[in-house]
């Protein structure tokens, strides 16, 4: 597979075509996903959670770039999986 980046915004983003699922990979839903690939962390969008019916697991501890605590919150637990581009 090849992609390139979007050139719509700068800096330039890399959006690739991907399938989101719960843990349990009861549902899916195929989309296309800006990626970042130095990222801790990955958000998708509140109605993918609720439509996938992905529930959250224990709360955790966010800290920023530099080690403090920025906040605790609950996450939500995901297969996140590249998909080939022919369907796009």
């Amino acid at each position: 597979m090849k992609f390139s980046y979007s050139r719509t915004r700068t800096p330039y983003e890399l959006i690739m075509p991907v399938r989101i699922s719960s843990l349990e990979a009861r549902n899916f839903l195929s989309s296309r996903a800006k990626l970042d690939t130095g990222a801790d962390l990955t958000v998708i969008p509140e109605r993918v959670r609720e439509e996938l019916k992905i529930f959250p697991g224990p709360p955790i501890r966010i800290k920023g770039s530099f080690g403090q605590l920025y906040k605790e919150t609950r996450a939500y637990y995901i297969i996140l999986d590249l998909e080939d581009d022919s369907e796009f």
